[in-house]
């Protein structure tokens, strides 16, 4: 069990790391110079990959316990990867300030759970 749980933990702090890095890209730019920054879109869309991917490898026993639509993280980054022609670089500004901050509170105290 240890070892599952030192790889799951490896895995939050990738999510954790990750949002780290979207904060750091966009935290100066408004929506407006996010849209046309085309190096911040693409790294901070990278990172989204990573989050989404990192999510996928926790099991379900661990996600169920938390109420939190796992699949939209998910999703995401299936549309980034699969539908970048379409990105739409303003949704993701607005999920970098909407989804992002709770995502982390969540993934903060799951990586305290496991320290339990």
């Amino acid at each position: 069990m240890k070892k599952n749980k030192d790889s799951y933990r490896y895995r939050l702090e990738h999510i954790i790391d990750a949002m780290n890095k979207i904060e750091l890209i966009s935290k100066d730019l408004s929506r407006e110079k996010f849209v046309s920054d085309i190096a911040a879109g693409s790294a901070v869309c990278y990172q989204f990959l990573i989050i989404g991917e990192a999510i996928a490898s926790l099991p379900a026993e661990m996600t169920n316990q938390y109420d939190y639509p796992w699949y939209k993280p998910r999703s995401f980054r299936n549309f980034l990867a699969h539908e970048y022609f379409g990105v739409d670089l303003i949704m993701v500004f607005d999920t970098i300030k909407k989804d992002l901050p709770e995502l982390r509170q969540l993934i903060t105290m799951m990586i305290s759970d496991l320290q339990k």
